[in-house]
């Protein structure tokens, strides 16, 4: 499937003239780092969407606690529809080491899947040889690679094959990709569903938060974290705190070894 990806570098654009080109697909720039949003992320957005084409977005990786770039990331693209699995962009080292790198990428994986987001990774070909290790290849695979009639790289579901293309509607140069069927959500319905989720108060009850997640196989997030709760069927909390009115039930002790024990004795009875 013929598709392009976009930031806010492209201006202004006709994406009715872009779906009549044959695309089908548009990757939109939306973050990069902890507090950087592209200026043109919901007007690309409702436009695409508006032409009829299939939308996905991707954040620009930095050198940030991953998880607060995740949750950047999906700040910003909260409440817009998405059709394809959200992409990591990562491409630079900024001084960092193959593991730290693949660590980044997976820490910042992690935490999209704990929010029931399908994540995949944009990267070049020689950065995904040279600077990244096994641990980060069980991704999805977004690869850039020019001149040539297929990447290197196998088991890629998108292949960027120019950063200077030409589409009806875009002025200048703009990125071509092709895509197979993997890179669309799979359950879009059910993808928004989260069976249970632990919230913790503080740092001091978020090991027995874990204790509970254990039990019930389901992520965790800490209180300070924004979370749309209505997508969860069932709400813990553990630790005192003003939690959602979501929450199904509270394990609040009078110190964090008495919030441990009523957690334990909720899993001793198997309920």
């Amino acid at each position: 499937m013929k598709g392009i990806d976009i930031y806010s570098g492209q201006g202004t654009v006709d994406f009715s003239q872009v779906k009549a080109s044959g695309v089908e697909i548009v990757y939109i720039k939306a973050t990069e780092g902890l507090t950087y949003t592209d200026s043109t992320l919901n007007s690309y957005y409702s436009e695409a969407k508006a032409a009829g084409l299939k939308v996905g977005f991707y954040h620009y990786l930095r050198d940030n606690p991953p998880s607060s770039e995740a949750q950047h990331f999906l700040d910003a693209t909260e409440g817009l529809q998405v059709d394809c699995i959200y992409m990591i962009d990562v491409e630079e080292t900024l001084g960092q080491s193959i593991d730290q790198i693949s660590s980044n990428v997976m820490q910042f994986a992690d935490y999209l899947k704990s929010q029931n987001k399908e994540v995949g990774m944009y990267t070049y070909s020689s950065f995904y040889k040279e600077n990244l290790d096994d641990t980060v290849k069980r991704l999805p695979l977004w690869i850039a690679e020019y001149g040539v009639n297929s990447p290197q790289v196998n088991n890629y579901i998108g292949w960027q094959y120019s950063d200077n293309g030409s589409i009806n509607g875009i002025s200048g140069n703009v990125d071509l990709d092709e895509f197979t069927e993997s890179i669309f959500i799979t359950n879009p319905e059910e993808a928004n569903i989260v069976k249970y989720i632990v919230v913790y108060g503080n740092e001091v009850d978020e090991r027995a938060a874990k204790y509970l997640a254990d039990y019930l196989q389901c992520p965790t997030i800490s209180i300070t974290l924004l979370f749309d709760y209505s997508t969860v069927e069932t709400v813990y909390t553990v630790g005192p705190g003003s939690f959602t009115s979501y929450a199904k039930k509270n394990f609040s002790g009078t110190d964090r070894f008495d919030t441990a024990q009523q957690v334990l004795d909720f899993i001793k009875a198997g309920a």
